[in-house]
């Protein structure tokens, strides 16, 4: 287990009666250590999470060597050089927290999902080691180099089930990469200069994007083995959106999440809305806040409202008009000042599960184009036909591609970039 290899042991040298200096045992010892850290049992080598080889997309926080995360479409990546056919896995050592976070990922290979990883459920505390591995040994070629990517393409779920009772709670934490013999780290990947963020709820996450028919309608419903069962970031807006531009990209959204009211509320507000959450490296350890100067993207997409009124309007506990657009305005008006002044372009978008907000979020849309002079702001209507909305009621993969033709066009008019390039981006 990573951190716990044995270190060798020094053996005691004569030295035709000449004593060895304490000093080259010190340099010795510590020579020996960092070489045995780099290579573990049976020649595999073993790459910390804080690696300089390693490179991280999306929200997370490092602890020491470790790398903690909980934000849909965190990614970490790396180029290897192989020399050989492999015959072993390639792993990532996690601890994961307990239910109902169960986490699933995907295995990327020079841009392609070659497999996903759905690890299962824990209910220990602390949180429990676990290995996801890549079977290098079926028909997968490895020798020269190659981009091999980890991508977290299910939400952290203990947030939309238990919302104020999950802060705390421990994220999901990276401990490295295992490799076989046969391959050695090269420097990472070079990342795409042009930049995305999404914000928004269970429509920008993916929620239920694979669900098809009646039965996966049915299955797909059922938290929390049924949500991560059918969602795949992957296939989702913001990674095609991403893939369609030659962009990287940032992700923070979160399933039932709203402007003044979450999806499951039973008051028309609640404290752990978007608000709650916007700010943070992490989901659940509100102490791990992002660095804004970090990363400044290009375009940022947000998307909000549907469960300030899905099924409120239903039960007479939506927000008033005047209400939701005023906090939603100041949401925003915060959100963009985060930037100081760095972000260049923002869209607005609304729908397309539900409608009835959106000539508010087209009003906050023109507010914030007002309070930001030099922000060149878009608003989008999204719309889907029925048969692109599948689990409750949320975009199937089909209706995420028709998503992101519909934002192509303001993207691209705030840019001035053509979309359909072949850089291969992953979320």
């Amino acid at each position: 287990r990573p951190g716990q290899l044995p270190l060798p042991t020094i053996p005691a040298m004569a030295s035709s009666g000449v004593a060895m200096s304490r000093g080259y045992w010190v340099i010795t010892l510590a020579i020996l250590q960092v070489a045995w850290a780099h290579r573990g049992h049976s020649g595999r080598v073993f790459l910390a999470a804080d690696s300089s080889h390693l490179q991280y997309t999306g929200r997370h926080a490092m602890n020491g060597t470790q790398a903690m995360w909980q934000w849909q479409g965190t990614k970490v990546g790396m180029r290897l050089s192989c020399t050989s056919a492999i015959n072993g896995t390639l792993e990532a050592h996690l601890r994961v927290p307990h239910m109902p976070d169960i986490d699933k990922y995907a295995w990327m290979l020079d841009g392609v999902q070659v497999s996903t990883v759905s690890l299962p459920a824990s209910y220990q505390t602390p949180p429990q080691y676990m290995v996801a591995s890549l079977d290098l040994s079926f028909g997968i070629d490895l020798i020269g180099e190659h981009t091999v990517e980890l991508v977290k393409i299910s939400e952290a779920l203990s947030v939309p089930c238990l919302w104020s009772l999950a802060d705390g709670l421990d994220p999901t934490t990276f401990e490295g990469f295992s490799l076989p013999a046969a391959c050695r780290p090269l420097e990472p990947p070079t990342r795409p200069s042009r930049r995305l963020e999404f914000v928004g709820d269970s429509i920008t996450c993916g929620f239920g994007n694979l669900a098809e028919n009646a039965g996966d309608e049915i299955k797909c419903s059922v938290p929390p083995v049924g949500w991560r069962d059918y969602e795949d970031f992957t296939r989702a807006m913001p990674t095609l959106a991403g893939s369609a531009f030659g962009a990287e990209v940032h992700t923070e959204c979160i399933s039932q999440v709203g402007v003044m009211r979450n999806g499951d509320t039973t008051a028309k507000t609640t404290d752990h809305n978007i608000s709650h959450y916007i700010h943070g490296a992490l989901l659940t350890r509100h102490g791990a806040q992002w660095d804004y100067s970090s990363w400044t993207p290009d375009v940022l997409v947000v998307n909000l409202g549907t469960n300030d009124y899905d099924i409120s309007q239903f039960l007479g506990l939506q927000p008033s008009y005047d209400h939701f657009q005023a906090h939603y305005t100041a949401f925003l008006k915060d959100l963009v000042s985060r930037y100081e002044g760095r972000l260049p372009a923002l869209v607005v978008a609304c729908g397309p599960m539900t409608t009835k907000q959106c000539p508010a979020v087209k009003q906050t849309s023109e507010a914030i184009a007002t309070a930001f002079s030099a922000l060149k702001v878009k608003y989008v209507d999204l719309r889907l036909p029925s048969s692109q909305l599948v689990c409750i009621w949320h975009p199937n993969v089909a209706g995420h591609h028709a998503m992101v033709e519909q934002l192509q066009p303001a993207i691209g008019e705030l840019t001035g970039w053509a979309p359909g390039l072949e850089e291969a981006v992953l979320v």
